[in-house]
């Protein structure tokens, strides 16, 4: 088996943002020769499409805040900028399990600790896999 790239700055490689819907074809059996005839026709064949995600809630879209400055860029897993952090877990990718996993995390500032000098932040998450 081959390995997945991963870039913080792409679509992981089972992800699309087209429109066109993508298809999954299965064979009868896991060896993949039992009527499996090319990758759009064999046993069963699901046309997958795009669900686009609903809008962010008016607080999270208006960016009522900002990440302090030397949080902002690209860390390991994550990339801030602005208000906004992502976050791709990629543990799960060919995890111990084998299965084929990515979630991301997306978090828009709303309001940072009126404390003086609190780093506390409330945001707005949300998943997605």
């Amino acid at each position: 088996m081959g390995s997945l790239d991963v870039d913080d700055n792409s679509l992981p490689p089972f992800a699309s943002s087209s429109p066109t819907p993508s298809l999954l074809t299965l064979s009868r059996d896991s060896t993949c020769e039992e009527d499996l005839f090319s990758a759009s026709l064999g046993f069963e064949t699901a046309e997958l499409r795009p669900n686009p995600a609903p809008p962010w809630p008016p607080a999270a879209r208006k960016g009522g805040c900002a990440f302090p400055s030397w949080a902002q860029g690209r860390w390991e897993e994550a990339t801030v900028s602005g208000g906004v952090m992502t976050r791709r877990d990629t543990e799960g990718l060919l995890g111990g399990d084998g299965g084929l996993s990515l979630s991301v995390v997306e978090s828009h500032c709303i309001r940072q600790s009126d404390r003086h000098g609190d780093f506390r932040f409330l945001v707005y998450s949300r998943s997605h896999w």
